[in-house]
């Protein structure tokens, strides 16, 4: 077991690296964001990126899941070869079709994403965005399926610098504005897809196989109103912010989730490495007693990381940059609702280890439901909660729509393939995590006491028996190595 979860753990990091970076892109570039444009532009910015964030899953439509299954259990190279070519064909004629429909819809685009006509030339760079990350996405699903997670990072991590740099250079040198922001994604997403071609070209038959084709199609479809449901939860609350406050609220509201998506990172870096490597246990014996000591260490981890960012965020936003602060000085109560991200997505995680069930008996049509109801909610929750607390409301209209699914998510699953879960181990961690936490928040620690309650975070959890007796030992192997 512990050979399996180290094998997961070094995938996951890898992932992490490369995943968190072209995800952090948008955390990276926060100074740069925060000093170049104001408030009301930065909530411009965060309603394109939801926007594309939406049209992204669109252009994919569940494709990428449908793949990652069945070419991981592919029985030969020439039926992995025959899942990529009709799932790579099925690709390009969609992105073809929603091309062309986005290069000839441009302004009532704009007008309908933005409520401005005269923004078509940032919704025409919206669309060669979408264009080269779906057809750019097939090499990265194959380095994943093959567990070649080092290019994978490799070539995320190239992206990243990139973007980084062209942002520096048009906002800074350039003066380019919102249209610099689009530009740099652009020119980066266009270089990605020309750097991996050839990773496409190699595989690639140009020719649709019926069989493997409705195969994909049923298991996948029910992927796109699920994972739109999923970036609802994410995206909409900018959306409904902006209809009942005004665009500065949307860009202060903003700056504040990208310091707490940090736990969402974590979460896909995770769930990049979980699929293939759950699929792939899935046929040995220790199966589901693996699947629940994943999710025991999976919210250990996930409760350090939330303390941490919880006792430090105001400490790190005041970190000096060179001329910047890691966000201008504007942004700064934004951080409000950073703990309120960071648990939305610590319950989003669970989710995600809870789907095991779903991905291993092919009951993909659940995910829709499970998803669409979260996003409903979650839309309910931002008319009610938005008046009466501002961008705190839809902070928290996050979170417990992903409570909600996570919940709801482990007594459907259950009855489809049932795994014993370890809860009264995650009990402890859960309990301890909040008594630290309340602690902080009523007791004015200074940093020193902060990060002495947060190292003592191991310390506690064995003075109230987390840790079996298998555990203490590798820990003691494993010091005795170090030293």
């Amino acid at each position: 077991m512990f050979a399996n979860i180290r094998k997961l753990t070094q995938h996951t990091l890898i992932y992490g690296a490369g995943h968190i970076l072209t995800r952090a892109v948008g955390f990276f570039l926060l100074p740069l964001y925060t000093h170049a444009l104001s408030q009301e532009d930065f909530g411009l910015v965060s309603l394109l990126f939801a926007y594309l964030a939406a049209m992204t899953i669109i252009y994919g439509f569940g494709i990428d899941s449908a793949f990652l299954r069945y070419y991981v259990l592919a029985k030969s190279d020439a039926e992995k070869r025959e899942v990529f070519s009709t799932a790579y064909v099925l690709v390009v004629g969609v992105v073809a079709l929603f091309s062309v429909m986005h290069w000839l819809g441009a302004v009532p685009l704009a007008r309908f994403v933005l409520n401005e006509s005269t923004h078509a030339t940032l919704l025409l760079l919206c669309g060669g965005i979408l264009c080269c990350d779906a057809l750019a996405a097939f090499p990265f699903l194959l380095f994943r399926a093959e567990e070649r997670s080092h290019l994978f990072a490799l070539n995320k991590f190239l992206n990243v610098a990139l973007n980084v740099a062209l942002s520096y250079v048009l906002l800074v040198h350039c003066n380019r504005g919102l249209q610099g922001v689009l530009e740099a994604n652009f020119i980066s997403s266009a270089f990605t897809l020309v750097a991996l071609l050839p990773t496409s070209l190699r595989r690639i038959q140009f020719k649709l196989e019926r069989k493997t084709c409705v195969k994909l199609w049923r298991y996948g479809l029910p992927y796109l109103p699920a994972t739109l449901g999923i970036v609802a939860i994410d995206n909409m609350d900018r959306y409904i912010l902006k209809a009942l406050t005004d665009l500065k609220t949307v860009g202060l509201y903003s700056a504040g989730y990208r310091l707490g998506i940090i736990m969402g990172l974590l979460i896909a870096a995770f769930r990049f490495a979980w699929m293939p490597f759950s699929l792939n246990v899935s046929r040995t014996e220790n199966a589901r007693a693996l699947y629940a000591r994943v999710l025991t260490y999976f919210i250990t981890v996930c409760g350090l990381i939330f303390l941490f960012f919880s006792f430090f965020i105001d400490d790190l936003v005041r970190l000096r940059l060179g001329t910047f602060t890691l966000i201008a000085p504007d942004y700064w109560p934004s951080t409000a609702v950073v703990p309120i991200i960071l648990l939305g997505y610590w319950c989003y995680g669970v989710f995600v280890n809870l789907l095991v069930g779903i991905h291993v008996e092919e009951k993909t049509s659940y995910l829709p439901v499970l998803t669409g109801v979260g996003a409903l909610l979650n839309a309910g929750l931002n008319f009610a909660l938005i008046p009466l607390f501002g961008m705190l409301g839809a902070a928290w209209a996050t979170t417990l729509a992903y409570a909600a699914m996570m919940v709801w998510s482990y007594f459907i699953i259950q009855k489809i393939y049932p795994v014993a879960y370890e809860w009264r181990r995650i009990l402890k961690v859960c309990v301890l995590t909040l008594v630290l936490f309340v602690i902080h928040k009523t007791l004015p620690l200074h940093l020193g006491l902060r990060v002495l309650l947060l190292a003592g975070f191991p310390l506690l959890l064995w003075l109230i028996g987390f840790f079996e007796k298998s555990e203490l030992q590798r820990v003691r192997r494993w010091l005795r190595f170090s030293s």
